[in-house]
């Protein structure tokens, strides 16, 4: 979601099915996170990846986030403004 006033990216998400390896959703996350997701960050996204979690939320650097396993056996990632909602 871009601002239409300033152009300014404030949401973006995206969703992986379980056969995509690891490796490309940490290397999206870290891109979404502007190369700042910490490796608390990334253990959160090995466990929702590895079944040991449905969710994981996180704060950094002015922005919000969540991993989850949704509905469709997918793991969605959204990452937004920390104001933004």
């Amino acid at each position: 979601l871009f601002d239409k006033n300033s152009g300014v990216l404030r949401q973006t998400e995206v969703s992986f099915a379980q056969s995509v390896e690891p490796e490309v959703m940490q290397t999206t996350l870290q891109g979404m996170l502007g190369g700042k997701a910490s490796n608390q960050i990334s253990q959160g996204l090995q466990q929702v990846y590895q079944r040991q979690s449905n969710e994981y939320s996180f704060n950094v650097g002015g922005l919000e986030g969540v991993i989850q396993r949704n509905q469709e056996d997918q793991i969605y990632i959204g990452v937004w403004d920390a104001d933004l909602h």
